[in-house]
């Protein structure tokens, strides 16, 4: 689903997820929080003028699929990530590519001080699951 420049809310249009509303008193212009994301791959599931539902499209069917959700436009980060069966440790950081692989969420103050976004991946009608990960390229984020 391609979304217009010019509604109040989420908009992802060439790749690049932006949040634009005046009840958010934006004076900065649209809040950038994802670059560089694969269109051919990721969707719009659901959207309101506070968060944005992506999907995942594949013809893959393989028990394994790995998908770049692209660059956060993030200054610093906190996670928390699956190290044991039934337990999660945290971990922070300014690089996000450093971030580690099973994290079950993502809290990052956006490069535009003063804002904050959260990456949750979801359970999928309890045909898979989903986490996060660094990837090679400064600012990656992974879903697998």
């Amino acid at each position: 689903m391609e979304m217009k420049l010019n509604q109040a809310g989420p908009h992802l249009g060439s790749g690049t997820l932006v949040f634009h509303d005046s009840s958010w008193n934006c004076t900065d212009g649209p809040i950038e929080v994802l670059r560089d994301i694969d269109t051919a791959t990721v969707t719009v599931s659901d959207t309101s003028d506070q968060h944005v539902i992506l999907g995942l499209r594949s013809e893959q069917e393989d028990s394994i699929f790995m998908a770049h959700l692209g660059i956060v436009a993030s200054r610093r980060w906190v996670c928390s990530a699956k190290n044991k069966l039934w337990w999660m440790t945290p971990s922070w950081g300014s690089d996000i590519s450093y971030l580690p692989i099973e994290t079950q969420f993502l809290l990052f103050e956006l490069e535009q001080s003063g804002y904050y976004g959260m990456i949750l991946p979801l359970i999928c009608d309890n045909l898979f699951t989903c986490t996060l990960r660094g990837g090679a390229n400064s600012g990656c984020v992974y879903l697998l």
